[in-house]
């Protein structure tokens, strides 16, 4: 049976209890000189562990604060693997949304669920929208040439009228 001193034990629960409370953890150091037993090898998990979801917390916040050039670290944990979908789905959107920016109204997006169907109809309605005013731009420009024409024959007769005093 191995030893653990309650030292040893305080340490292992601060670092859930930092996780727990928001912050973020420390690796543990053991003295120098400690058995490599059974506790030896929790502390490199729990380390292996700190270090993973430290990087996943720096991603979470990039992703949150919208700095989407931010490189994911390498690692497979779940929630570290669905950032990093997040991610390259954010990065594919802003993309997507410059694309519209500039004109491109074909542009759709399939991956995020409801997001994408609200998307899509928000980029269909502004394309509709942009139609529309194409619309009534060349139908008042239609009208602005109908009413430049009515003024120059207008100004025939009234020439032509004068001319005939």
């Amino acid at each position: 049976m191995i030893e653990v001193r309650k030292e040893d034990i305080d340490r292992l629960t601060e670092v859930f209890a930092h996780i727990l409370g928001g912050k973020r953890p420390q690796r543990l150091e053991l003295p120098p000189g400690h058995p490599d037993n059974e506790f030896h090898q929790v502390v490199e998990y729990v380390n292996r562990f700190v270090e993973s979801y430290n990087e996943t917390a720096e991603l979470s916040y990039q992703l949150a604060r919208g700095e989407l050039d931010a490189e994911p670290p390498r690692g497979r944990t779940v929630v570290l693997q669905s950032l990093k979908s997040l991610h390259a789905s954010l990065r594919t959107l802003t993309w997507t949304t410059q694309q519209i920016a500039r004109g491109d109204f074909s542009q759709k997006v399939s991956f995020m669920g409801d997001f994408s169907e609200a998307f899509n109809r928000m980029t269909e309605h502004l394309r509709q929208s942009f139609e529309e005013q194409e619309r009534a731009a060349r139908r008042l420009q239609e009208q602005v040439d109908e009413l430049a024409r009515t003024r120059r024959a207008m100004l025939n007769i009234m020439e032509d009228l004068k001319s005939s005093r």
